[in-house]
């Protein structure tokens, strides 16, 4: 099956992992989309993990291999106005914006309870008022999360068929397949959850993964520039997939994750997200449109040029 008509069927069938049931369904299309491609049914594995959610992760290969190749296949709820991405400001700017207005909520919350019906309205406890405010802003942000978002093309759909392209690939040569590992994780957006479930599965199985050098893939599927993110600490396979990438021509940028371009890489030591972005026209980079309802681009030649790139990596 070509990872073309793949895509598709995952833009028709399966435009949210959201529920437990989506879930199910695309693992069961995910499973067809690998055999289909050379795998059996002992290359496959759901593993299984809970912490403050159940995690259910699909690992297809040697999870002590060299190279692991990774994606989270959930998708995200309604909050696009929270984790917002602004052309002006970019993803910081635009959080910091969000952040400063919270505060003026809050001054005005406090103006309204306690300068305003605390005069005027000597029965009303000014405090309660502040409370209740205050409660109802954290309600509304709270419940959107459980509204799934309908839309989620390059968050993270595009992620999910760069790794899967990659394991097609992969298949053809047994030299390379025995060197790599593809695992799509459950939970990203709820806290990495589904990640960090598999990093203990691995140590409390004495699986030694320390010198694997794992590769994130999270929002390929549109931007001009390309960002090869790693946590605090030393990354060697950051700085390799970068200086690849230019080669290649594409233009780079390396950072060192913050809570803005966080994702489960951060649950691994020798490991990089790549993720392609937008420079907004005050500078700070943003990843446009994810957790929104515009979040319907996925360009499939973006997505396979930069996943036929990664796989030169692993064959060296």
């Amino acid at each position: 099956m070509r990872i073309e008509d793949f895509a598709q069927k995952v833009f028709d069938s399966h435009p949210t992992r959201f529920t437990r049931k989506e879930k199910n369904a695309f693992f069961e299309s995910t499973k067809e989309y690998l055999k289909a491609n050379g795998y059996e049914d002992k290359d496959i594995q759901v593993t299984e993990h809970k912490d403050l959610v159940k995690s259910r992760n699909l690992v297809v290969g040697n999870p002590a291999a060299p190279y692991v190749f990774t994606a989270h296949y959930d998708t995200p709820g309604k909050t696009g106005w929270l984790l917002a991405a602004s052309k002006l400001f970019g993803q910081t700017g635009a959080n910091i914006i969000f952040m400063l207005l919270v505060v003026l909520l809050g001054c005005a919350a406090g103006f309204l309870s306690y300068g305003v019906l605390g005069e005027r309205l000597p029965g009303i406890d000014p405090y309660m008022v502040n409370v209740a405010v205050w409660t109802v802003f954290f309600a509304v942000m709270i419940i959107t999360m459980f509204v799934k978002n309908k839309n989620n093309r390059n968050d993270n759909t595009s992620g999910v068929l760069g790794v899967l392209y990659l394991a097609a690939l992969a298949q053809k040569d047994p030299e390379l397949r025995d060197k790599c590992c593809f695992v799509l994780f459950d939970n990203e957006e709820w806290g990495l959850l589904g990640s960090q479930g598999y990093a203990k599965w691995l140590k409390k199985n004495k699986i030694n993964a320390d010198d694997s050098r794992v590769i994130n893939l999270d929002c390929i599927g549109c931007g001009d520039i390309l960002l090869a993110a790693k946590t605090a600490g030393k990354s060697t396979v950051c700085s390799e997939v970068a200086a690849l990438a230019r080669e290649n021509g594409i233009k780079t940028v390396e950072k060192t994750s913050s809570m803005i371009f966080m994702s489960d890489h951060a649950n691994f030591k020798n490991s990089v997200m790549l993720s392609y972005v937008d420079r907004s026209v005050f500078g700070p980079l943003y990843i446009p449109n994810i957790h929104t309802s515009k979040d319907i681009e996925c360009d499939m030649e973006k997505v396979k040029n930069l996943s036929e790139m990664l796989c030169t990596i692993a064959a060296k």
